[in-house]
C-alpha cells in the first residue's frame, strides 16, 4: 500500500509496465498521440496491458476528438483516459463512461487563467495532471516563491490534483505533508536494452511510498 496515489506517463516498454504495477501505481499511462516521441502503437499497448493486472490502463492524448476517444475506447482495454490541455471542452464532457484525467501545464504567466480553466472542468474530469516539470520548477525551488506555494497548496486543497513536480526521494514525505496532493506522476523511460533498465532511482521513491505496516 501506498502513501498516495501514482501515475505512471508515457511508459513504453513492458519492463516499465510490469514494474510500475508491481510497485502499485493506480493508473499505467500510455502515449495514443501519434508523432509524439512517447507514442506507442495501439496494438503495443494491448499487448503488454495482457500481462499486468491490478492498474488502471489510460491512454494519454494530446488534443483528441471524440471520435478518435472512441475509436481507442473499442480498439483497447482502457480505463481512463488523459487529455491534453487544449483538448474542448465539449469533448471533455461527452466522456462520461470513463474517468477522465485532465492534463494541465503550470504558467507562471498566467496562473488566474490555468485556475479558472479548472474551475470550468471540475465537474467533469476525475482529476487533473498538473504538470511543473515543464517549467523550471522543483520543490527546492518553490520553497523561494512562497506566492506560488501558496497557489499550489490552494489547488492541492481545492482539486484532486496527480502532481508532476521535481524532488528528490528524501523530500517526497514533506511534499505530500505541506501539499496533499490526490496523487503524483511518473514517467516511463527508455531501456538500456531489451527487457532491461535500471530503476535504481525509482525504487527509492517506491520505497518511501510505501506504508510500514
Amino acid at each position: 500500500m501506498l502513501k498516495t496515489k501514482v501515475k505512471a506517463s508515457a511508459v513504453t516498454s513492458l519492463t516499465d509496465a510490469r514494474y510500475f504495477a508491481a510497485r502499485g501505481v493506480t493508473w499505467l499511462g500510455f502515449d495514443l498521440t501519434p508523432g509524439s516521441p512517447t507514442h506507442l502503437p495501439p496494438v503495443e499497448v494491448q499487448a503488454i496491458a495482457e500481462w499486468v493486472d491490478g492498474v488502471l490502463i489510460t491512454g494519454e492524448f494530446a488534443m483528441p476528438s471524440d471520435v478518435e476517444l472512441r475509436a481507442a475506447k473499442d480498439l483497447l482495454p482502457i480505463d481512463a483516459i488523459q487529455v491534453g490541455m487544449f483538448t474542448a471542452e465539449e469533448v471533455i464532457r461527452q466522456q462520461r463512461d470513463l474517468p477522465v484525467l485532465q492534463e494541465v501545464i503550470w504558467d507562471t504567466d498566467d496562473l488566474e487563467t490555468m485556475e479558472l480553466l479548472m474551475q470550468r472542468r471540475a465537474n467533469w474530469v476525475h482529476a487533473f495532471v498538473l504538470r511543473l516539470d515543464t517549467t523550471r520548477l522543483n520543490w527546492t525551488i518553490l520553497h523561494t516563491q512562497p506566492l506560488h506555494m501558496q497557489r499550489l497548496q490552494h489547488l492541492c486543497n481545492t482539486y484532486p490534483i496527480i502532481l508532476t513536480l521535481p524532488f528528490n526521494p528524501e523530500q517526497l514525505d514533506e511534499v505530500l505533508h505541506t501539499l496533499r496532493p490526490y496523487g503524483i506522476n511518473v514517467f516511463g523511460g527508455e531501456e538500456e536494452k531489451v527487457g532491461y533498465k535500471s530503476f535504481e532511482e525509482l525504487d527509492e521513491l517506491f520505497d518511501r511510498l510505501e506504508i510500514s505496516l
